[in-house]
């Protein structure tokens, strides 16, 4: 069996979870480049993901709301 690639770990995730942090990414997948993935996920994959500022430093948040067909 294939292992997962970072942008399938972190697509389950979102699919699970909702959404994700930078913090969360490199936390449970050494995900370091979160925004590369979720620039491939929105543009290639074709998924709809909206991004929240949070805190007081204005970290990102990315929200997984539906796929576009």
């Amino acid at each position: 069996m294939k292992a997962m690639s970072k942008k399938e770990k972190v697509l389950l995730y979102m699919k699970t979870y909702g959404s994700i942090t930078q913090k969360d990414a490199i936390d449970l997948f050494n995900a370091y480049r979160l925004s590369a993935i979720i620039h491939d996920l929105k543009h290639k994959g074709g998924y709809d993901i909206t991004t929240k500022l949070e805190g007081k430093s204005k970290h990102g948040r990315y929200t997984l709301n539906e796929k576009v067909q």
